[in-house]
């Protein structure tokens, strides 16, 4: 009895072993496939000239669609930054437009800072861009209530959130509607050039409409964007000195005029080649590291 109780503890074990060996396997599997994606799988680009003066970018599950993006647009996005918080771009930084398409090729939904990541992985990739944060003595805005508090009205929850901005001359427009604090001073700071810090203590959603002259004078019928934040939200913007990476973080492009690509289609991870380049680790060509006098890439 003790050599067949010997002999079946002995096959237990062995099964057992089995099992918490194909449990590991699963286990790994499992935790492989939550890993984020760290880069899109394919990629196709292209300059738009369709004269266009509409851009959009979509980032969702994983996919990119953008229409006539600048690369300024595509760095705002990928850095969560200003444009004045961009420095040393090259003079077609904000002129020429690109149509993109990309995707994870997995469809899992994404979190912003996953999709911020996702870009400046193509940025780097594909434009070739190298950035640095800097931290510099600037100027900035701190937005409080004035003295008989903030007129904005609560957003209902059903509403659907947003930001609308136009600007034309003498006609300033900005309308938020079921948004918090952080989405009008993101609207003020790009309008001013400088950070606006929220010092309000206000922490709900709300409805407003500010209306401005971007370029107030004699002939304005419209107050100048500080008065009209006093008077139509019951807010003041008082300026201030600081030295901070959140209020002057400024990132630095290393972009060269030869790099810029007229047409790009590099699919599934595929870069194009060019003949003044080295191959790299994947065999394939670096576009944007050739020289000036490579015609083909500079176009």
């Amino acid at each position: 009895m003790k050599g067949r109780h010997k002999k079946m503890t002995k096959a237990r074990c062995a099964r057992l072993s089995r099992m918490l060996s194909s449990a590991g396997i699963v286990c790994c599997a499992l935790v492989c496939a939550a890993q984020p994606p760290t880069a899109f799988e394919a990629v196709s680009i292209h300059r738009n000239l369709g004269g266009s003066n509409g851009t959009e970018v979509n980032m969702t599950r994983g996919r990119l669609v953008a229409t006539n993006a600048s690369l300024l647009t595509l760095i705002r996005h990928g850095y969560d930054i200003q444009n004045y918080q961009l420095a040393n771009g090259p003079s077609w930084l904000d002129s020429d437009g690109y149509d993109i398409a990309a995707t994870t090729g997995n469809g899992e939904e994404t979190t912003i800072d996953q999709n911020r990541s996702l870009m400046r992985a193509l940025l780097a990739e594909r434009f070739h861009l190298r950035a640095h944060w800097e931290t510099r003595q600037a100027s900035i805005y701190v937005l409080v209530a004035a003295k008989k508090g903030h007129t904005m009205h609560e957003a209902a929850p059903s509403e659907t959130p947003g930001v609308i901005t136009n600007r034309v001359a003498h006609d300033g427009r900005i309308v938020g509607t079921n948004v918090p604090m952080s989405y009008l001073c993101n609207r003020l700071s790009n309008q001013l050039s400088h950070p606006v810090i929220d010092k309000t203590g206000l922490s709900g959603k709300y409805d407003w409409t500010l209306v401005w002259d971007p370029d107030p004078g004699a002939e304005s019928t419209t107050p100048s964007l500080f008065t009209a934040v006093q008077e139509q939200l019951g807010l003041k913007l008082d300026p201030q000195k600081a030295r901070s990476r959140h209020s002057s973080s400024t990132a630095s492009c290393g972009h060269r005029k030869t790099d810029r690509p007229k047409r790009v289609q590099p699919l599934a991870g595929r870069r194009p080649s060019c003949p003044s380049v080295g191959r790299g680790s994947a065999g394939q060509g670096s576009l944007g590291r050739c020289r000036a006098s490579c015609r083909r890439c500079a176009g």
